[in-house]
């Protein structure tokens, strides 16, 4: 089998904690061969879509380029369209480019073009705290009047990059709202605050539909975002009946969507965020579980490739 791995600079990848590289290694551990590549590699030629590939060998995390070749997409049994946000209008091409083979992609292309990783919870209103969706500061105003303490999200961002929280005597409220609205250029989600982030928010891993496990992770001191990327600590977590609930409240969508792969954060009893182009945490779920959930996705990835 032959798998393509569509993901950022493999170079500047966190090799002992990416989940693509992962992913990639358990791969490495079956008759898999192994490319990968960016999206500015991807090409529409002569009716054909190809991708500038490089074929590597992967072992214990550390990777070696074999050799770099033009390839039809068709050539691949499967391909995995991970590369990390921002979905801008270069990502929104690339899927694109992916649904004109006949390979299988993981995940859909269509999927993820229709599932906004801040407004897919859209979707599903009962599980969500309050939220506003707006370009307009007087609308974020009157939220937070109305609700109290909120926090305030970029949409197209991710990491808890400019991810803020407004309070309505701060007298530094309005320059925290035009940082992401921009002059009411740039919409921004805004949601009432939920205390118990400084406990953590919750990383769940779903496969297609289904939960593989997950990670609470902890904020750092003095702040109250917990993306390990920006200093959160990730400690073991056991699902409960409640993140069950929101599973399979937004299963069917992931199912109708080909959204296979995706990590879901909830902070108490609340969906937050729904993270489909290049979900995170199989490393700690791995470590902190002491179970081979890697090993799962693989089997799953095997079983998609085969049907085509």
């Amino acid at each position: 089998m032959k798998f393509l791995f569509v993901i950022d600079p493999i170079e500047k990848l966190n090799l002992d904690t990416d989940s693509s590289i992962e992913i990639m290694d358990e791969c490495s551990k079956r008759d898999i061969e192994i490319y990968y590549c960016e999206t500015k590699n991807l090409i529409f030629d002569n009716k054909k879509v190809y991708a500038d590939s490089t074929l590597i060998k992967i072992k214990d995390k550390k990777y070696e380029k074999i050799k770099s070749e033009k390839k039809e997409l068709d050539f691949f049994d499967l391909i995995l369209m991970r590369k990390e946000p921002p979905y801008d209008l270069n990502y929104h091409y690339a899927t694109m480019l992916l649904e004109k083979t006949k390979a299988k992609v993981i995940n859909s292309p269509h999927g993820l073009r229709t599932a906004n990783e801040k407004l897919v919870i859209l979707n599903f209103p009962s599980v969500i705290p309050k939220t506003l969706v707006t370009r307009e500061e007087k609308r974020i105003l009157d939220f937070i009047d109305k609700y109290g303490k909120c926090v305030i999200k970029p949409i197209h961002l991710f990491g808890g990059q400019d991810v803020a929280i407004l309070e309505k005597n701060n007298k530094n409220i309005r320059k925290k709202i035009n940082k992401i609205i921009n002059n009411e250029k740039n919409y921004a989600i805004i949601q009432e605050f939920i205390e118990e982030v400084y406990d953590g928010d919750k990383r769940i891993f779903l496969l297609n539909g289904e939960p593989l496990g997950g990670i609470i992770r902890v904020p750092k001191k003095g702040d109250f975002r917990a993306n390990m990327v920006i200093g959160g600590t990730p400690k073991k977590y056991a699902i409960n009946n409640n993140d069950k609930k929101i599973i399979e409240t937004i299963k069917p969508y992931l199912i109708e969507h080909g959204l296979a792969l995706v990590g879901i954060d909830i902070i108490k009893d609340k969906l937050i965020e729904i993270n489909v182009t290049c979900p995170t945490g199989l490393v700690p779920i791995k470590k902190l579980d002491k179970k081979n959930i890697t090993k799962d996705i693989v089997d799953y990835l095997v079983k998609e490739a085969k049907k085509q």
